[in-house]
C-alpha cells in the first residue's frame, strides 16, 4: 500500500482528457473523476461529455462559492 503525494493546483483545473486517461488506466474512478476533477464521461465510457464536464465544474465553483459566503 501506499499514499500519493498531494498534487499541484486545483484539480477541476486538470485538462479533462489527462482525467479521462487515468480513469481508463485504472488510477481515478469515474466517481472520483466527477467529484474530485469535475469530468464526466460520456455514455460510452470512453469519451469526455464536455458539456457535462463544463455543468459539473461550473456547480463545483458555486458550491465553493457558497461554502466561502457561508464562513
Amino acid at each position: 500500500s501506499w499514499n500519493g503525494g498531494g498534487g499541484f493546483g486545483d484539480p477541476v483545473e486538470r485538462d479533462p482528457e489527462s482525467v479521462l486517461s487515468d480513469i481508463m488506466n485504472g488510477i481515478v474512478s469515474r466517481d472520483s473523476a466527477a467529484n474530485v476533477y469535475g469530468v464526466v464521461l460520456a455514455d460510452d465510457g470512453r469519451t469526455v461529455d464536455t458539456a457535462a464536464t463544463t455543468a459539473r465544474r461550473d456547480r463545483i465553483y458555486a458550491e465553493r462559492l457558497h461554502a466561502e459566503a457561508a464562513e
